[in-house]
């Protein structure tokens, strides 16, 4: 894993910094750009998922999901590979501020609209949303 974290650190743009996310470490510049982790049997990073259908081709010697590319202990992932998905452009944010406005712009979807149903109407909370 040392040298997974000495990988990620030596592609990561200027100003970019080391935390602890979801109880894993990762790099943030911004936004998390990456969280790596080992575990028992495997290790895993945890590049967004736009990161991993972008680089799907590349990873399909790899056990992926969603948002997760796990390696095999003794079998390092490629240093090659894992610089080009950390320098891999951010993902476009969206515009929206708020849920309200997630909502209006089609982002959101049910829970999304459950938690303005929510807010309505409560006579302790502040008022409610005007679409």
């Amino acid at each position: 894993m040392q040298r997974v974290r000495s990988v990620i650190r030596s592609s990561l743009p200027r100003g970019a910094t080391e935390t602890i996310s979801y109880k894993i470490p990762a790099f943030r510049h911004g936004e998390v750009l990456i969280w790596f982790a080992a575990f028992a049997n495997h290790c895993s990073i945890f590049p967004t998922a736009r990161v991993i259908e972008q680089f799907k081709n590349d990873l399909k010697a790899f056990t992926i999901s969603k948002g997760t590319v796990q390696f095999p202990i003794d079998k390092p992932f490629p240093a090659s590979l894992l610089k080009k998905m950390v320098k891999s452009p951010p993902s476009p944010k969206s515009k929206a501020k708020s849920v309200a406005e997630s909502l209006a712009l089609g982002f959101a979807g049910p829970a999304q609209e459950n938690v303005l149903k929510s807010r309505r109407g409560c006579r302790f909370c502040r008022p409610p949303f005007v679409l």
